[in-house]
């Protein structure tokens, strides 16, 4: 990882957590869905996602879905993809 090397997956989903229990609530409030990004590193990966999500069954936490970055994290299979599909807000397709 190059974000948060020094970061245990467990310690990156505390982190998480920690400031989705702040700003979910204020999400709600103001009717706005906060969605997490599929990006490259392990603290991003579709499963830690699913886990923040199990936390978090709120309607008004998403995912944001980025194939590119899904093209460079090759381990996603697809029961995984599609466990992740029905919370997904947003999608960005590939770019050429």
């Amino acid at each position: 990882d190059f974000v948060l090397k020094d970061f245990s997956i467990a310690k990156q989903i505390d982190l998480v957590s920690a400031s989705l229990e702040e700003l979910l609530p204020e999400a709600e409030k103001a009717g706005v869905v906060m969605c997490l990004e599929n990006i490259w590193f392990s603290g991003c990966m579709p499963d830690v996602l699913l886990t923040l999500k199990k936390r978090f069954p709120t309607p008004f936490l998403g995912f944001c879905y980025d194939s590119g970055h899904a093209h460079i994290i090759s381990s996603v299979t697809k029961a995984l993809f599609v466990s992740f599909n029905k919370f997904i807000c947003q999608v960005f397709p590939p770019t050429v």
